[in-house]
Order: C-alpha cells, then sequence, then structure tokens
C-alpha cells in the first residue's frame, strides 16, 4: 500500500500471536490487490483503463469503498475526491524532478477531477464518465484495509493491538492494562 505497515500485539502466547499478525498482514495485501493503483489485475486499475469507455464489474468491497468514498465526497463538497488521480500522476512526476508541476498541466488534468462522474451501478459496476480520468483510493482503501486487518485478529481473539499503516492507527484493546501511546510528530 505504498507504506511501511506495523502490527504490534500483546499477549501471552507468541506462536497464536504471529499467526494472527500473519493473517493480518495477509487481509492487508488481500485488499491491496483489490484497490491498489499499481496492480494490474486490480478493480482500480480495471476501472482507469475503461474510464469513457465501459462499465466495469468490480468485487463487493470495492463497490463498498467506492460508494463510501462518494458519500464522503458529497458530504465535504468535493473535497475528498477519488477522481483525484490524474492529479496524482502529475504531482508524482513533479516530486521525482524535485520541481511543483507546471499550472498548465494542473489545469489540463483539474478538468478531469470530479467525483460526480464517477458512475456506480446497482449491479456493482462502475464507470468513470470521462476519457483520461483515473481514481485514486489511497485516501481510504488503508483505511478499509486496515479495519478488515483488525476483524481478522479479532476472529483470532486478539483483543489488544496497534496497528500503524503509514499514520493510519488503529488501537484495540491496551497494552499490559495501559492505554496505547501514539504520538503525532509536529508537522515542521
Amino acid at each position: 500500500m505504498g507504506t511501511v505497515i506495523e502490527i504490534t500485539l500483546t499477549g501471552d502466547d507468541e506462536e497464536a500471536a504471529n499467526k494472527a499478525a500473519l493473517q493480518a498482514f495477509q487481509e492487508i495485501k488481500r485488499v491491496e490487490k483489490l484497490m491498489s493503483p499499481w496492480v494490474e489485475s486490480s478493480d482500480v486499475v480495471r476501472i482507469n483503463r475503461f474510464a469513457g469507455k465501459e462499465w466495469v464489474k468490480v468485487s463487493p468491497e470495492t463497490f463498498k469503498v467506492i460508494k463510501k468514498a462518494q458519500e464522503i465526497s458529497e458530504l465535504s463538497e468535493g473535497g475528498f475526491d477519488i477522481a483525484i488521480g490524474p492529479l496524482t500522476q502529475v504531482w508524482r512526476k513533479a516530486r521525482e524532478k524535485k520541481i511543483p508541476p507546471a499550472v498548465e498541466d494542473v489545469n489540463k488534468y483539474l478538468m478531469l477531477v470530479s467525483f460526480n462522474n464517477v458512475l456506480v451501478h446497482p449491479e456493482g459496476k462502475v464507470l468513470l464518465k470521462k476519457s483520461g480520468m483515473s481514481i485514486d483510493l489511497g485516501g481510504i482503501a488503508k483505511g478499509y484495509a486496515v479495519d478488515c486487518a483488525v476483524k481478522k485478529l479479532k476472529e483470532k481473539k486478539i483483543n489488544s493491538c496497534l496497528i500503524n499503516a503509514g499514520g493510519q492507527i488503529y488501537c484495540l484493546g491496551d497494552k499490559f492494562g495501559r492505554p496505547w501511546n501514539v504520538a503525532v510528530r509536529g508537522p515542521r
């Protein structure tokens, strides 16, 4: 998912904890295979490939995450927008060159960014209305993957853990009777 993921578990049975942690990591990997823009077979890559052309049938989980993202986009009046893919690419290339992107490039791709042009069909299909559009679930998929990992840990009777997925933090239970400590680094 483009970041380091750490899972810290507490408990008495180290072997059971290791097995549970492995299953939690496997769960995160499973979600990544569905929603990553870098995995060629992922739902996201397939949606982006057919932008402006045709509806794409996706997994129920990807469909659920996209619908939730659309709800958040509505509530935030576009402040959160998974159709940010074209701008993400522009900024990624600029970061490699260590210079901001050209204003013309930003403006060119800005016209493709609108959650209103991401359509969902009740049969579990997604369509990007315009050619050149692309979605990026990076702002929501990592949190979903962490939630899935926690669910897997709970199934394995783990009731105390901390997951850090590149700043996406989930604390469950406590750390040997004390609260988990989570620090937020100053932006400067």
